[in-house]
């Protein structure tokens, strides 16, 4: 089977899709291999379909648009309990984003189905080896991050017991009037405490 244009952009988009990592930000965009490549084959999918004058789509990449639909109708719900600008700048990211990879997912799903088996397996292969490349990759990461004495597992990251110590009582304090169990502490369950 010889591959097209639309079939080496489908396959590259499933071969980083795990690469979360790889990223550039900017406070109005954050831009993925993954967004990228997933939008350009969007964009050529459609024209190619127009300029071939074939619209018809495979039953499961109809099902599929309606459940896109039915998501849609619950993000749009989420628009109604905004605060503040932020907020709305935030969700229309969040929905422009959703709505790519939905639209790659769709369309990617009809032209699998159309290009048949070969394709499919290719895919497959393409997305599998995307992991183990991303897998090796964060091994990597991980290894120097250790070799250099810091890692980033989250908030206590480079903290000496001590002050994980002192971190965790203070997640312990109570912040509502009902009384409430210390689990961030170090103490043994035994000897937790409540406070009021």
């Amino acid at each position: 089977m010889k591959l097209t244009k639309l079939d080496w952009l489908l396959l590259l988009t499933l071969s980083v899709l795990t690469f979360e990592k790889i990223r550039w930000e900017t406070s109005d965009l954050t831009l993925t291999w993954t967004n990228l490549l997933a939008t350009t084959f969007v964009v050529v999918f459609i024209v190619d379909r127009i300029r071939r004058r074939d619209l018809m789509l495979h039953p499961a990449a109809i099902t599929l648009a309606g459940f896109m639909l039915a998501f849609l109708a619950v993000y749009l719900a989420g628009y109604f309990d905004l605060q503040d600008k932020a907020a709305l700048a935030y969700w229309l990211k969040g929905l422009g984003s959703w709505g790519i990879h939905f639209l790659y997912l769709t369309l990617g799903v009809a032209h699998v189905v159309r290009r048949g088996r070969p394709l499919f397996v290719r895919a497959i292969v393409a997305f599998t080896a995307g992991l183990v490349v991303n897998c090796i990759y964060g091994i990597i990461q991980l290894g120097l991050a250790v070799a250099a004495g810091s890692t980033s597992t989250g908030s206590w990251s480079g903290r000496s017991p001590p002050a994980r110590a002192a971190s965790a009582a203070s997640m312990c304090s109570a912040r509502s009037p009902a009384p409430r169990t210390c689990t961030g502490s170090t103490r043994s369950p035994a000897t937790r405490t409540t406070s009021a």
